[in-house]
């Protein structure tokens, strides 16, 4: 989680059989100093994508699927989430489970602080 520390352990191995022991190696996740929505990926997509996008603060987000007449597809998060660095899957399907068409779709993403809009290309 960003903002804490994690130590590690870390092991070799060589050629000869012969194993190592490093560590511990610390590290600290830093939070994001802004808003960001990425592009999807893979993008176009089949059958399913990654939306990532990163928080400097934890509030409340909505991230919603959106089809080119502006009709809502799916909701993939709607709630209060810690800052940090954030990936929702969407599987290129609507709210009921029905697989979605082909085509373009949008993805927004909506904090009171931020919003921003990408768009993604399913493809069967």
């Amino acid at each position: 989680m960003a903002g804490e520390r994690y130590y590690y352990m870390i092991e070799d191995l060589d050629r000869s059989g012969v194993r190592t022991l490093h560590g511990p190696v610390e590290v600290m996740l830093q939070l994001p100093a802004t808003y960001a929505l990425e592009q999807n990926f893979p993008n176009p997509f089949n059958p399913e994508t990654a939306v990532r996008f990163q928080l400097p603060r934890s509030e409340r987000v909505q991230l919603i699927v959106f089809n080119p007449l502006g009709q809502q597809v799916r909701v993939l998060a709607d709630g209060k989430l810690e800052a940090g660095y954030h990936a929702v899957n969407w599987d290129g399907r609507g709210e009921r489970g029905e697989r979605v068409s082909s085509g373009i779709y949008y993805y927004r993403l909506v904090t009171p602080r931020f919003q921003a809009v990408k768009k993604m290309a399913l493809v069967k």
